[in-house]
């Protein structure tokens, strides 16, 4: 399964690494990390409650990132139009992004339509990508 993918890989590697307490980045895994630190504190239910949904807007937050770090390797520089891509995200990890973030893939002399070609990949990469997409999901949850 490592054949594709190495730079989308090594970023979302980072992302759900440990980081130093000097090292002052910040990345998905510690932005989890410090909203489990104030479900912890959180005096009430309520107050529980509503920073655990800052959880669950970071878990979507990351498969978005998920999504448009995959799709962003294995298009490279093709410009399919942003409704075939869109059809192509749905199709192999069961959501898309939103338009906006699937602009860079418009055809600057068109609209940004479903007019350019379909996105056409080898099986191999495809079934990687939804492979890495699942993989990618699980491991920030399954993080300590």
């Amino acid at each position: 399964m490592s054949k594709h993918f190495p730079r989308s890989r090594a970023l979302l590697d980072f992302e759900l690494r440990a980081l130093d307490r000097g090292d002052d980045r910040v990345n998905f895994r510690r932005e989890r990390d410090l909203i489990r630190q104030r479900v912890a504190a959180a005096g009430d239910e309520l107050q529980r409650r509503a920073v655990a949904g800052e959880l669950a807007g970071l878990m979507k937050r990351w498969s978005g990132f998920v999504i448009e770090t995959l799709t962003a390797e294995a298009l490279g520089d093709a410009r399919p139009g942003r409704e075939h891509v869109r059809t192509w995200q749905r199709t192999l990890f069961g959501k898309s992004c939103a338009s906006g973030r699937l602009a860079r893939y418009a055809q600057a002399a068109r609209s940004g339509g479903g007019r350019g070609e379909p996105v056409q990949l080898a099986d191999a990469v495809e079934d990687e990508a939804r492979a890495l997409f699942v993989r990618y999901l699980e491991r920030l949850r399954a993080l300590d």
